[in-house]
């Protein structure tokens, strides 16, 4: 039952992102972790990610990778979430145009 309503609400939230932030999407493999809810929470939209500096999204990024390899190692054989964040990747999202 935990499981199905996980699905759910990582579906849910995975269709919501796609209309407004599709991006962020791109750069998480993982949609259901620590990390990639901690990212939206501080940077909730691309112009805010955008505006960060870049500084601020390494420090992210080094403290979320080094959170995660200190529970991958002590608590879980799981694999290491691939944290595909990098500033250059911080440009508008273009759709196709049929």
């Amino acid at each position: 039952m935990l499981v199905a309503e996980k699905v759910r609400l990582t579906n849910r939230i995975t269709a919501a992102l796609k209309s407004y932030y599709p991006q962020v999407l791109e750069w998480f493999e993982d949609k259901d972790t620590q990390v990639f809810c901690e990212f939206l929470t501080r940077y909730p939209d691309l112009k805010l990610a955008q505006a960060t500096p870049k500084a601020e999204l390494e420090q992210f990024s080094s403290l979320c990778l080094s959170m995660l390899a200190s529970f991958t190692y002590s608590f879980c054989p799981c694999k290491p979430l691939k944290l595909r964040l990098a500033t250059s990747a911080l440009k508008p999202h273009r759709r196709r145009v049929r």
